[in-house]
């Protein structure tokens, strides 16, 4: 990873949760309704290594 420009702050944000499911999931982890810190990358660039195949396993019904 070589991320430039980085901006970090403290607080400065308000979470706001769309209805998509996994919103719905993120709202029942009981996140508080201001950041505690917010960041930026405008520039980044990574390198992946090869893909690999993955089998999926069960699904946690709790999620």
């Amino acid at each position: 990873m070589n991320p430039s420009g980085v901006r970090t702050r403290i607080g400065g944000a308000t979470l706001q949760l769309g209805t998509h499911p996994i919103a719905e999931e993120l709202r029942h982890l009981g996140l508080p309704r201001r950041a505690l810190v917010t960041s930026s990358i405008p520039d980044l660039r990574m390198t992946f290594g090869n893909a690999e195949a993955v089998t999926p396993g069960p699904r946690n019904p709790d999620l």
